[in-house]
């Protein structure tokens, strides 16, 4: 039998009152401080059967001073931990809890748990507690000290939740039935009472109400009384084959109540939020109200839920820029192809130019593809024999953004442009790439090792083709003339006429 004697506290409204200041001063200055980050923090923790608890604390100037309070439940896993592991477990949950005011800063840690203090200087750890020793290495974590649990009581009061320990889940909470629509309902009623009281409904409810109303048997709009209420006839479709969805009479909503439909309309677990087409056919199937989509419009822009939760439709999509092309080989895109299998000549790759005012193409295959090598061939077939281009297009690849070719671009007056990562379709070399892979496998097929055999005749191909988007090819736009083909020279009849050399 317990020698501890009892105290029965008899509560009363002094003691909601001072039991409430306490728990505000606790919560407000001079107790709760922000942080200094200039001083060490101060960890204590504890862990009961079922909670953890922490409390973030800092001293100095002989003063201590509460930066922030913590605890939560355990899991139905964390509660078959032993004791020592639940302790080590608070003080993992607490470091990652306070991580913004932990790291990079000097912690000391205080637990009612002597054991504790092998944790970081253990070897030997496994498992889960290898895990939690991992994680808290990352801290300055000085020491751990013991601290008895007969002075670390305000830890121990945040790690006791104020349910049985035997419970599995303590985080249970009640919340009202969604579906509760028709409990008490007095919609109806409530619609009759808002139409005689509304200036725009009220003289059609009379006349309709009046027979012997001088209007009455004159006024025929598209209103009836049905039980006193009024509705809308809704007249069929036209279209026989269409059915007719919804009620044929609508509730006419007074102005008083429209704001509540579209509530229940939109907002209730049975609407699910829905957007505007999806509402506005709830609507227009069962009410009426002559602004109803000006009104449905303007409620579903302004929902909180939709604007947080819903998808944007809308292309967010930055504007373009426009590069404007003057003249030919005034801008050229450049893109590395491959690798190939390597051919008798050693090729492997394929260093693929083009123009952006002619869609002139140049094909010049590679045995490697370093940075000297494209700007070798960028000065010695490009450069001399088209002149130097205002600017260069091509990938993020490490030829193109080397020092060497960047300070060739440089020293020539060249500006060199890159694409956006993930976004290789900027370049139009790409576009060609797509036309030439197909071209190169189709006279490659019984050989692949040849494929860079017949890269000068695909040139002549592509160079002499109408090019969609010019509507011409880009040999007459790059020379004002077309070239003969060796199908010219089989169809074409020479004339006598013909002037002859000397």
């Amino acid at each position: 039998k317990s020698k501890r004697p009892l105290n029965h506290i008899e509560w009363s409204d002094k003691c909601t009152k001072a039991f409430e200041e306490l728990k505000t001063a606790l919560t407000q200055a001079p107790i709760l401080q922000t942080p200094n980050f200039t001083e060490p923090f101060i960890l204590e923790i504890d862990a009961c059967d079922y909670g953890l608890g922490a409390i973030l604390s800092q001293e100095y100037d002989n003063q201590l001073f509460v930066i922030a309070y913590a605890s939560r439940t355990q899991t139905a896993a964390e509660r078959n931990y032993f004791p020592t592991e639940k302790e080590a477990l608070a003080i993992y949950w607490a470091t990652k809890h306070f991580r913004p005011y932990l790291e990079g800063t000097m912690i000391y840690i205080r637990s009612d748990c002597r054991a504790l203090q092998w944790l970081l200087d253990t070897k030997d750890s496994s498992g889960r507690l290898a895990r939690w020793a991992i994680s808290l290495s990352a801290f300055n974590i000085v020491d751990i000290k013991y601290k008895p649990g007969k002075i670390n009581t305000n830890c121990d009061t945040l790690s006791r939740y104020p349910l049985s320990p035997h419970l599995t889940l303590l985080n249970t909470t009640s919340s009202p039935p969604l579906l509760n629509l028709w409990d008490n309902c007095t919609l109806l009623d409530d619609i009759r009472t808002e139409q005689y009281n509304d200036a725009r409904l009220k003289p059609i409810v009379d006349i309709l109400s009046n027979p012997t109303h001088p209007l009455h048997h004159k006024f025929h709009p598209p209103f009836t009384l049905i039980n006193g209420i009024l509705y809308r006839y809704r007249s069929p479709s036209n279209n026989t084959h269409q059915r007719l969805a919804g009620m044929q009479h609508l509730l006419v909503i007074p102005k008083s109540l429209q704001s509540q439909i579209l509530s229940w309309t939109h907002d209730h677990p049975t609407a699910g939020h829905g957007g505007r087409e999806k509402t506005l056919y709830r609507l227009t199937n069962r009410v009426y109200w002559n602004t109803m989509r000006q009104d449905l419009i303007q409620y579903i822009r302004s929902c909180p839920s939709c604007q947080k939760y819903k998808y944007i439709n809308q292309s967010l999509n930055a504007p373009l820029q426009m590069h404007i092309v003057q003249e030919p080989w005034h801008t050229i895109g450049v893109d590395i192809m491959g690798p190939f299998p390597v051919t008798q000549r050693q090729k492997q790759y394929l260093l693929v130019v083009v123009d952006y005012f002619t869609r002139w193409v140049e094909l010049f295959p590679l045995r490697t593809t370093t940075s000297s090598d494209i700007a070798h061939i960028l000065v010695n077939e490009i450069i001399c024999r088209w002149g130097c281009p205002t600017y260069i297009l091509s990938d993020n690849g490490p030829q193109f953004v080397s020092e060497l070719f960047t300070n060739i671009c440089s020293s020539l007056g060249i500006r060199n442009k890159t694409t956006s990562n993930y976004h290789p379709q900027t370049n139009m070399t790409e576009r060609m790439n797509r036309n030439l892979k197909p071209m190169i496998a189709q006279y490659a097929q019984e050989n692949a090792h040849s494929w860079d055999r017949h890269l000068s005749k695909l040139a002549l191909s592509i160079r002499t083709s109408v090019n969609e988007t010019t509507g011409d090819t880009p040999a007459y736009l790059n020379f004002g003339r077309d070239p003969k083909l060796p199908l010219d020279l089989l169809i074409t009849n020479p004339g006598n006429n013909e002037p002859l050399l000397p």
